[in-house]
């Protein structure tokens, strides 16, 4: 009960905040405080505010992220060099969906970050490739390298050439 009372709704909202930006997400909390002080809202309450204040549908984030079962864990799947472009192929192996921070770090020790929208998982695709350029060799691969979203298993989070 705890884990589903405390914990989840808790790295919910904290992916959320990492999802909408903190600006936009604390714009939504205040309003959801200042609509509901002092009243018994429902968790539907929460969620009909931040869809209103932030203008989005949310709905793919509130059923999964609060209602069910299913856990976050992407995972690296395969990385390969395709001329000066990186191809990292990503999991989705919980069910979760979040964005897709890919971090390469380069032969010369400099990094190069980009993100994939959650939207990418919406197709319901359980594994999905991402392309981006690099200007070198790259060493590893790490998904979400800032550790910010709460991924089930970090083991597979990682690719190291070589091995």
């Amino acid at each position: 009960y705890g884990v589903e009372a405390y914990s989840k709704p808790a790295s919910a909202l904290w992916a959320l905040r990492l999802i909408l930006g903190n600006d936009e997400f604390y714009r939504a909390y205040r309003t959801y405080i200042h609509r509901w002080a002092y009243r018994h809202p429902s968790p539907w309450d929460l969620f009909r505010t931040f869809n209103d204040v932030t203008k989005q549908n949310l709905d793919w984030f509130w059923q999964p992220w609060f209602f069910s079962r299913e856990w976050l864990d992407q995972a690296v799947t395969r990385v390969q060099h395709q001329g000066r472009d990186l191809v990292v192929m990503v999991e989705n192996k919980g069910g979760l969906y979040a964005p897709v921070d890919v971090t390469a770090t380069l032969a010369d020790g400099k990094t190069v970050s980009w993100r994939l929208p959650a939207s990418v998982w919406f197709g319901g695709a359980q594994t999905i490739t991402t392309r981006h350029a690099v200007p070198g060799t790259v060493t590893s691969v790490t998904l979400d390298a800032e550790q910010h979203f709460p991924d089930a298993d970090r083991t597979n989070n990682t690719w190291t050439a070589g091995r």
